[in-house]
């Protein structure tokens, strides 16, 4: 998905896996006025051809915010790891009380200010018990802040 040319766009209690893009990531957002909202959503699993951004990217003005989400899991080939997340000349906005994950911040944000940064350890995209698929978290896996216990994958 690549947002851009000015406008609001909302993506919402979402699973973006095992996508291919050619160059940038998964969910891009580019451009001057080009507000990009991701909340409650996995990205995770998801191939960038410029080895970039696996998951998202933000560029050239445009704004990001990343509210309850989980980025992991990038690679440039299927199989060599990249940054979860892309950020050149833009803003990525990630939502307080550090209720986000992402694997491999590399060029997005503070870990542990915007995001905790950890292996979610995620199964694969598949039918776990909701209305639709999603990659479940073992049951063992949790993940502790200072102000609350976050609850990573639901039933929708």
């Amino acid at each position: 998905i690549q947002v851009e040319g000015g406008g609001e766009t909302l993506i919402i209690n979402s699973t973006f896996s095992n996508n291919q893009s050619g160059s940038l990531g998964t969910v891009s957002a580019l451009g001057a006025g080009t507000i990009l909202t991701i909340t409650n959503c996995t990205l995770s699993g998801n191939i960038a051809g410029l080895g970039v951004g696996g998951n998202l990217v933000s560029g050239l003005s445009a704004e990001v915010n990343v509210n309850n989400t989980i980025l992991a899991n990038s690679t440039s080939d299927g199989t060599t790891p990249i940054s979860d997340c892309f950020v050149q000349s833009a803003a990525v906005n990630f939502s307080s009380n550090v209720s986000n994950i992402v694997e491999n911040g590399g060029q997005c944000g503070t870990p542990g200010t915007d995001y905790i940064q950890a292996d979610p350890q995620l199964d694969s995209l598949g039918d776990n018990g909701g209305r639709s698929c999603y990659s479940a978290v073992p049951a063992l896996m949790q993940v502790i802040t200072h102000w609350q216990w976050i609850r990573i994958a639901t039933r929708l």
